[in-house]
């Protein structure tokens, strides 16, 4: 039995075992992490794709606009794996946030480039696009399953987001802080569950 001081704030920090089972946990990390490297992902896409463009010095603004993608692209991947690394909800949340940002962003352009494969007239040739843009256009077919694959992931993320929220959660449970008044702050029974205690 622990019997606390009114000024004293309890710490109830289970261990990892009492969260969550270990399976379900180590689902929501994968989950997590494969929504977490696939803004970098992208960013590999972008630059592997635009390399000519962006060694061009002439195309100043197109340059910013892959500069800004990538910098917030990383900047949700690192947030998102600082929040799981360090089991920080508040880095979870705004990573969550950054990353239905990126997602819908991303998803607006890949429709924008189906429509323009599918009714535009050689609009990427004309405005000399990425030779990979250029090259999706002239195989319609093939650059028309490429953006609908893209699509399809896209969308299935908002299904896989889910995973994010339930380990923001948790991380939220696993460290709750219980004030107690007097003298009648106790210990649960012990139930199996190893509990530790910390004081300030």
């Amino acid at each position: 039995m622990y019997n606390a001081k009114a000024a004293d704030e309890v710490y109830l920090i289970p261990n990892s075992s009492s969260s969550l089972r270990r399976g379900t946990y180590g689902q929501l990390l994968l989950i997590s992490s494969f929504l977490y490297l696939c803004p970098i992902l992208d960013v590999i896409l972008v630059w592997w794709s635009s390399s000519s463009q962006i060694a061009n010095a002439s195309s100043t603004l197109f340059k910013f606009c892959v500069v800004s993608y990538t910098c917030v692209n990383v900047a949700t991947s690192l947030t998102g794996f600082g929040g799981m690394i360090f089991k920080n909800e508040s880095a979870l949340n705004v990573s969550l946030v950054l990353i239905l940002m990126e997602n819908t962003l991303t998803l607006l352009c890949t429709t924008t480039v189906t429509v323009f494969i599918l009714f535009g007239s050689n609009i990427f040739s004309i405005h000399h696009a990425p030779p990979f843009l250029q090259y999706m256009e002239s195989n319609r077919r093939i650059g028309v399953l490429i953006c609908l694959l893209l699509i399809w992931v896209r969308i299935s993320y908002y299904f896989l987001i889910w995973a994010i929220t339930d380990l923001e959660h948790m991380y939220h449970g696993d460290c709750k802080i219980l004030k107690r008044s007097s003298m009648s702050g106790q210990v649960p029974p012990d139930d199996g569950i190893t509990i530790d205690i910390i004081t300030e």
